[in-house]
């Protein structure tokens, strides 16, 4: 089988089901406003103190802000003692402590009956933060919250349904809570109904969703960023790079690293936008060092590599791929890259086929069609080529062109499978049709061998 070329491009990523895990208390600033809130705090209104506080957190006056969060849960307001925890976990205003978040979380939820105290419970459990990593508690407090009109409540038990974690998978369990959430107003439920829609091929009620909630006051991230989506592929709307870009970076301000990311993507190609690499460049490093965005960390890696917007940098590169493997196993791959071609890094096929395994178990086809090239070759690790086929095959799958290219091959020399000349002409068009283009000269190859022998 002749060597597949690896892709290492710019793909949009597919963070298609954002789920926001804290309830967002954004009152209004004006000045009326804020001496309003004062005053009826100063006569004893518990939760308007809160609700102060959360104005002072907004201009980054955290240590007043703490002072009203800690006057509100001590006079038992369920609002101040969430905010209090959330100082707490973020460390914004006191020194971080995990420990007493969840105190102070599960205070307020339990103690105090407020239940958006709840959904940060559960949210600690889901991801163990400051306790046990435990999805079926998380299920049990999002129920809680969900069941007492806590609208994020709702979503976020949803997302447990959709992916069955502390859950039986039950998608259409999770599209009914999703409508509950987004019924009581919360964005993200609108957001995830939006998807399912989109999923569903029904694009007029999905952009509908999406468009409701990112014009909305709150001009919700996760919402633009999926817009952004539709007007680049012109799915449902006129396609149009320029509205898309401005989605994108709505996103981005927004705090949606996916939406910095693809704002750096347009940078990069120049789509909607005039080509500015270095802009690309600082996208990407918000996305990575700002918001934890793996992809962020693989793309920026990418621009050290090949000197775009910066001096190529092959050690950057390389931290840049480690932090993105660190943050998630699916982003290993382009360390794994970097192992199996010797860029940067002493040539190692088996470190390559351990990294691109990590990478392909947790979904990225890209690694799992590298992988099924390297079980073909023996390269890394024992030549199976069961292992290849299947691979390649679940790539494939998943319109991976490089999987299908792969998969062509192995059906054209019988190994693994059956010779199939016809499945590997099929196979072959598909990847050429995905846009792979080595595997359009082999289609033509394949028809042009069979019209000789007819």
């Amino acid at each position: 089988m002749k060597h597949c070329v690896p892709l290492l491009a710019y793909l949009l990523i597919a963070f298609i089901v954002p789920t926001s895990t804290f309830a967002a208390n954004a009152p209004e600033t004006p000045e009326v406003l804020q001496q309003r809130l004062n005053k009826s705090c100063t006569a004893g209104n518990a939760t308007d103190c809160a609700q102060l506080g959360e104005i002072y957190q907004e201009q980054k006056n955290y240590h007043q802000a703490i002072k009203l969060f800690q006057q509100a849960c001590d006079k038992k307001d369920g609002l101040g003692c969430k905010n209090l925890g959330n100082a707490y976990r973020e460390g914004t205003g006191v020194e971080r402590d995990v420990d007493k978040a969840y105190a102070l979380y599960q205070h307020a939820c339990e103690d105090l009956n407020y239940y958006p105290g709840c959904i940060n419970v559960g949210w600690m459990h889901a991801t163990g933060t400051g306790v046990e990593k435990n999805a079926v508690k998380a299920a049990e407090f999002y129920r809680l919250a969900c069941d007492n009109n806590a609208p994020l409540g709702c979503n976020n038990l949803g997302h447990l349904y959709e992916y069955g974690n502390g859950v039986t998978a039950n998608y259409p369990e999770a599209v009914k809570l999703y409508e509950k959430s987004c019924a009581g107003g919360d964005p993200t439920g609108c957001t995830n109904l939006g998807n399912y829609h989109r999923n569903e091929g029904d694009y007029a009620t999905a952009l509908k969703l999406y468009q409701q909630v990112c014009a909305g006051e709150k001009r919700y991230a996760d919402a633009c960023y999926s817009l952004g989506h539709f007007y680049e592929s012109g799915d449902g709307v006129k396609q149009d790079f320029v509205k898309s870009f401005e989605l994108w970076t709505r996103s981005c301000e927004g705090g949606n690293g996916a939406g910095c990311i693809n704002q750096g993507w347009a940078y990069t190609q120049g789509r909607g936008v005039e080509q500015d690499h270095k802009k690309a460049l600082e996208l990407y490093q918000k996305a990575c060092d700002d918001l934890y965005i793996p992809h962020g960390c693989s793309n920026l890696g990418q621009a050290y590599k090949e000197g775009r917007g910066t001096a190529q940098d092959y050690t950057q590169m390389l931290t840049r791929y480690q932090q993105a493997c660190d943050l998630l196993a699916y982003s290993c791959f382009g360390l794994a890259w970097s192992y199996s071609e010797g860029e940067g890094v002493p040539h190692d096929p088996v470190k390559a086929a351990s990294l691109m395994e990590l990478a392909c178990y947790d979904g990225n086809m890209l690694a799992c069609a590298n992988l099924s090239y390297y079980y073909s070759k023996g390269k890394g690790v024992e030549q199976d080529y069961d292992i290849a086929v299947k691979l390649a095959q679940w790539a494939c799958d998943h319109n991976n062109r490089l999987g299908c290219n792969n998969l062509a091959c192995q059906y054209e020399e019988g190994k693994g499978v059956e010779k199939d000349i016809a499945k590997a002409i099929e196979l072959f068009d598909k990847a050429c049709k995905l846009g792979f283009e080595k595997s359009c000269n082999d289609h033509k190859r394949l028809l042009s061998r069979d019209a000789k022998k007819t």
